[in-house]
């Protein structure tokens, strides 16, 4: 049995800021757009078009699960004592999965940001109001850190799994948590639970293949934190 070890939370971190200042220069430009809309048509609500916003935000979510789930990948590959020949048929295999996921996400967040502007816009609040409500969103770094981090998560857990799945012996997978205050109660729960690859580990009730899995809900992924610590046995 060996261990690969856990992927550190400062590789995580790199891609969470590279990622952040990206989304945030992406959602100042649209607060803009948004302002300038409300301030020349006074008293009319405005039709606010987040096309364009959202096929940027899909096109960085895009780059940097690529960038994310590349690193994961290597981590594994190199731990695992595998060339890194391995990597780009791992990167091929998971690519088209990456971009499915970037237009869900895109799509899921432009979903959320249209009914907040809606029912910001609709709630008889004044010009000034609503203006200053849409700017608490977009103009606010904390926002464009929580898209960044649970995205950049996601992928980078996804590239050490599916890194795991690829190299053809048995594997098990143990949950590690950041152990901090910031652990939310059900992920501090989970540290140390063990499972075999392919089986979900079961955190506050849901199924999760790896921190961030995208199949679970928003409760148990946004802002996760959490790692995977891979054991390998060579047959």
């Amino acid at each position: 049995m060996r261990k690969m070890g856990v992927i550190s939370s400062q590789t995580l971190l790199k891609y969470e800021k590279r990622m952040t200042i990206s989304v945030f220069r992406l959602n100042r430009a649209l607060a803009r757009e948004i302002d300038a809309a409300l301030v020349s048509q006074p008293g009319v609500v405005p039709r606010i078009e987040l096309d364009d916003w959202k096929r940027e935000l899909q096109d960085i979510i895009a780059r940097y699960s690529e960038t994310a789930s590349r690193e994961g990948v290597q981590h594994i590959l190199s731990a695992s004592g595998r060339k890194n020949e391995a990597l780009e048929s791992v990167m091929m295999g998971i690519r088209y999965r990456l971009r499915q996921h970037s237009q869900r996400r895109a799509a899921l967040i432009v979903q959320y940001l249209e009914q907040r502007i809606t029912r910001n816009l609709e709630s008889g609040m004044t010009v000034a109001e609503a203006r200053a409500a849409i700017r608490r969103i977009l103009n606010t770094r904390g926002y464009a850190e929580r898209i960044a981090r649970t995205e950049t998560h996601t992928s980078l857990e996804r590239g050490a799994f599916e890194a795991a799945r690829s190299l053809g012996v048995r594997i098990t997978k143990e949950w590690v948590s950041r152990e901090d205050g910031n652990v939310r109660p059900d992920h501090a729960i989970a540290q140390g639970q063990i499972q075999e690859i392919d089986t979900p580990f079961v955190i506050g009730g849901e199924s999760m293949l790896y921190p961030g899995d995208p199949d679970a809900s928003a409760k148990q992924t946004v802002n996760c934190r959490c790692t995977i610590n891979y054991r390998l046995e060579w047959t």
